[in-house]
Protein backbone atom coordinates (compact mmCIF):
# COMPACT_ATOMS: atom_id res chain seq x y z
CA UNK A 1 0.00 0.00 0.00
CA UNK A 2 1.50 3.35 -1.08
CA UNK A 3 1.85 5.84 2.34
CA UNK A 4 1.44 8.81 -0.51
CA UNK A 5 -0.28 11.28 1.08
CA UNK A 6 -1.24 13.00 -2.27
CA UNK A 7 -4.71 12.05 -3.61
CA UNK A 8 -6.01 11.18 -7.18
CA UNK A 9 -8.31 12.89 -8.73
CA UNK A 10 -10.74 10.11 -8.44
CA UNK A 11 -9.40 9.62 -4.77
CA UNK A 12 -10.55 13.38 -4.18
CA UNK A 13 -13.85 13.07 -6.05
CA UNK A 14 -14.79 10.34 -3.54
CA UNK A 15 -13.94 11.71 -0.12
CA UNK A 16 -15.92 14.89 -1.37
CA UNK A 17 -19.27 12.27 -1.99
CA UNK A 18 -18.47 10.75 1.22
CA UNK A 19 -18.31 14.06 3.07
CA UNK A 20 -21.27 14.86 1.12
CA UNK A 21 -23.25 12.08 2.31
CA UNK A 22 -21.48 12.51 6.04
CA UNK A 23 -23.45 16.40 6.12
CA UNK A 24 -26.52 14.82 4.28
CA UNK A 25 -26.52 11.98 7.61
CA UNK A 26 -25.91 14.64 9.84
CA UNK A 27 -28.94 16.94 8.32
CA UNK A 28 -31.28 13.80 8.43
CA UNK A 29 -30.20 13.45 12.28
CA UNK A 30 -31.29 16.89 12.95
CA UNK A 31 -34.73 16.46 11.11
CA UNK A 32 -35.03 13.24 12.81
CA UNK A 33 -34.58 14.60 16.12
CA UNK A 34 -36.98 17.73 15.74
CA UNK A 35 -40.11 15.37 14.14
CA UNK A 36 -39.47 16.79 10.64
CA UNK A 37 -40.01 13.55 8.92
CA UNK A 38 -41.17 14.26 5.70
CA UNK A 39 -38.15 16.80 5.47
CA UNK A 40 -35.82 13.63 6.43
CA UNK A 41 -37.42 12.01 3.38
CA UNK A 42 -36.47 14.37 0.95
CA UNK A 43 -33.05 14.25 2.15
CA UNK A 44 -32.45 10.64 1.98
CA UNK A 45 -33.33 10.89 -1.84
CA UNK A 46 -30.51 13.31 -1.94
CA UNK A 47 -28.43 11.11 0.27
CA UNK A 48 -29.57 8.30 -2.96
CA UNK A 49 -28.01 10.02 -5.49
CA UNK A 50 -24.92 10.90 -3.77
CA UNK A 51 -24.56 6.89 -3.50
CA UNK A 52 -24.92 6.31 -6.75
CA UNK A 53 -22.63 9.21 -8.15
CA UNK A 54 -20.38 7.89 -5.24
CA UNK A 55 -20.59 3.87 -6.61
CA UNK A 56 -19.55 5.49 -10.24
CA UNK A 57 -16.66 7.20 -8.39
CA UNK A 58 -15.37 5.27 -5.75
CA UNK A 59 -11.81 3.72 -6.47
CA UNK A 60 -12.67 0.67 -4.80
CA UNK A 61 -8.59 -0.48 -5.61
CA UNK A 62 -6.62 2.29 -4.07
CA UNK A 63 -3.71 1.32 -2.52
CA UNK A 64 -3.37 4.49 -1.10
CA UNK A 65 -2.99 4.38 2.91
CA UNK A 66 -4.16 7.95 3.88
CA UNK A 67 -7.32 7.72 1.52
CA UNK A 68 -8.22 4.02 2.97
CA UNK A 69 -8.11 5.86 6.12
CA UNK A 70 -9.99 9.25 5.41
CA UNK A 71 -12.65 7.08 4.03
CA UNK A 72 -12.81 4.71 6.49
CA UNK A 73 -13.47 7.43 8.83
CA UNK A 74 -16.26 8.73 6.98
CA UNK A 75 -18.05 5.38 6.58
CA UNK A 76 -17.77 5.01 10.46
CA UNK A 77 -18.42 8.35 10.66
CA UNK A 78 -21.91 8.16 8.43
CA UNK A 79 -22.79 4.88 9.49
CA UNK A 80 -23.22 5.77 13.25
CA UNK A 81 -25.20 8.86 12.40
CA UNK A 82 -27.42 6.35 10.13
CA UNK A 83 -27.92 4.72 13.77
CA UNK A 84 -29.33 7.56 15.56
CA UNK A 85 -31.26 8.17 12.61
CA UNK A 86 -32.20 4.65 12.66
CA UNK A 87 -33.37 4.54 16.53
CA UNK A 88 -35.11 7.84 15.99
CA UNK A 89 -37.40 6.89 13.32
CA UNK A 90 -38.18 3.27 14.92
CA UNK A 91 -39.30 5.18 18.42
CA UNK A 92 -41.70 7.25 16.03
CA UNK A 93 -43.13 4.32 13.90
CA UNK A 94 -43.72 2.59 17.44
CA UNK A 95 -45.59 6.06 18.37
CA UNK A 96 -47.31 6.21 15.31
CA UNK A 97 -48.53 2.69 15.60
CA UNK A 98 -49.66 3.49 18.97
CA UNK A 99 -52.00 6.36 17.12
CA UNK A 100 -52.72 4.16 14.10
CA UNK A 101 -54.04 1.30 16.70
CA UNK A 102 -56.23 4.09 18.60
CA UNK A 103 -57.90 5.05 15.86
CA UNK A 104 -58.62 1.81 14.83
CA UNK A 105 -60.62 0.89 18.16
CA UNK A 106 -62.25 4.17 17.88
CA UNK A 107 -63.75 3.25 14.90
CA UNK A 108 -64.65 -0.18 15.71
CA UNK A 109 -66.53 0.93 19.02
CA UNK A 110 -67.76 3.42 16.95
CA UNK A 111 -68.90 0.83 14.35
CA UNK A 112 -70.34 -1.48 17.25
CA UNK A 113 -72.04 1.35 19.39
CA UNK A 114 -72.85 3.99 17.75
CA UNK A 115 -70.91 7.39 17.89
CA UNK A 116 -71.82 8.79 21.21
CA UNK A 117 -70.11 12.23 20.32
CA UNK A 118 -73.07 13.81 19.22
Amino acid sequence: MSKDKTLSTAETRALSLYKDIQVQAQKMLEFAQNDLWDELVQQESIRSHLFEQLKQHDPVESNNISFQQDKSALIQSILEIDQQVMQLSQQWMKEMQGTLNAASLDKRLKSAYGDFSR
